[in-house]
């Protein structure tokens, strides 16, 4: 199974446009991803899940597809259509 955890901050502007595009998806393709944002974590810890997947900015986006996983720093939306296509 196809999953995206989004790795994200209130205060990024790549993040909010990534959220946007995911409201346009059915909502088949939108229970693919997770999002974990400082409102719900603190940001220490949000900052520490960041950095385990060597990665220092937001969004960091983790793809998941039957136990491979690829990350991707930062806004890659044809990436990101590709993977739940």
């Amino acid at each position: 199974m196809k999953t995206i955890t989004i790795l994200s901050k209130t205060t990024c502007g790549p993040c909010q446009a990534l959220k946007q595009f995911i409201k346009t998806l059915p909502e088949n393709k939108q229970k693919m991803f997770t999002i974990i944002d400082d409102t719900t974590i603190n940001m220490n810890k949000l900052i520490n899940m960041v950095k385990s997947y060597d990665s220092n900015g937001f969004p960091t986006i983790i793809l998941k597809d039957n136990g491979k996983e690829e990350v991707i720093i930062g806004l890659n939306l044809p990436k990101i259509k590709e993977f739940i296509a």
